[in-house]
Formats: structure tokens, C-alpha cells, sequence
């Protein structure tokens, strides 16, 4: 899977080196998520950044919170 996110890269930076791509791809781990899953819980500070391979992700912000 990582092979999708290497041609982004060579893609978008076509002067990439080989290390600097290498370097990139170690920081991604392969993550799968079934329908319904999350990828961040909801009301929790998200560290994690993703590269979509396949499928559609839906998105929610909210601005007020009712209690």
C-alpha cells in the first residue's frame, strides 16, 4: 500500500531523492478502518495525519457543543 503514497510523492516532487522518499514512508503506518469505524473519537485532540488510498471519509466540525 505504501506504493500508492510513493508515486504521490514522486508525482508531486518529481526531483525527489530516494532517501527523502524512504525518510516520508517511515513515518506512515498501514491502517485499515471497516465502515463505521473512526479514525479520530469524537471530542479528542487528533495527532495523526492520514493518505487515503481507497474509499471516502466524511468529515463533522463542530463549533458549539450542546450539554
Amino acid at each position: 500500500m505504501k506504493e500508492h503514497l510513493r508515486d504521490y510523492i514522486t508525482e508531486q516532487i518529481p526531483s525527489s531523492k530516494e532517501e527523502e522518499i524512504e525518510e516520508i514512508l517511515g513515518i506512515f503506518k498501514i491502517k485499515e478502518f471497516k465502515k463505521g469505524d473512526y479514525f479520530k473519537k469524537p471530542f479528542t485532540t487528533g495527532n495523526d495525519i492520514a493518505f487515503i488510498v481507497n474509499g471516502t471519509v466524511r468529515s463533522l466540525f463542530c463549533t458549539s457543543f450542546l450539554l
